[in-house]
C-alpha cells in the first residue's frame, strides 16, 4: 500500500478511523564505549521513545484540522509518552510499531523530514487545495 507521499506501508498493519501507525525511533542499547545501558537509563532518555515517523493513518485521522496544518505520512512527530503503551505491534517486516490516536501527536519535527522542506510544504498546499 502507498500513500500520497509515495511511502510504502509494508507493515501489514492498516490503522482504522482516527488511529496513526508510528515507527518509533530506536533507543540506543549501548553507549559509544560499548557498555550496555540498563532499562532505567533508557527510560530517562525517553525522548527517543516518544518520537517517530508516521507510516500510515486511518481515514478519519486529523479530519478536524485544516489540510495545511495536518501531519502527513512520512513526517517525524513527537507524541505523548504513554500514547500507544498498550498498542505496540510487530509488523510483517519484523519491526515494532505503535498505534496511537491522532490527538496524541503533539508536534511535527521539521528537521526530521526527508527531502526539500519547501517542496514538501508546496505539495501539502496543492493537496489541500485539491481536496477542498
Amino acid at each position: 500500500m502507498r500513500d500520497d507521499a509515495g511511502i510504502a506501508n509494508n507493515t501489514g498493519i492498516t490503522p482504522i478511523a482516527y488511529r496513526i501507525l508510528i515507527e518509533p525511533d530506536r533507543v540506543e542499547e549501548k553507549t559509544s564505549g560499548g557498555l550496555f545501558l540498563p532499562e532505567d537509563v533508557k527510560d530517562k532518555d525517553g525522548h527517543a521513545q516518544r518520537r517517530g515517523r508516521i507510516i500510515a493513518m486511518g481515514s478519519e485521522a486529523f479530519e478536524d484540522m485544516p489540510m495545511t496544518d495536518r501531519p502527513w505520512i512520512g513526517d517525524v512527530v513527537f507524541y505523548n509518552r504513554y500514547a500507544g503503551a498498550n498498542a505496540k505491534i510487530e509488523g510483517t517486516d519484523g519491526l515494532e510499531y505503535v498505534l496511537i490516536k491522532d490527538g496524541d501527536i503533539l508536534a511535527v519535527i521539521e528537521d526530521g523530514k526527508d527531502g526539500d522542506e519547501a517542496a514538501q510544504k508546496e505539495d501539502r498546499v496543492s493537496i489541500a487545495e485539491k481536496k477542498e
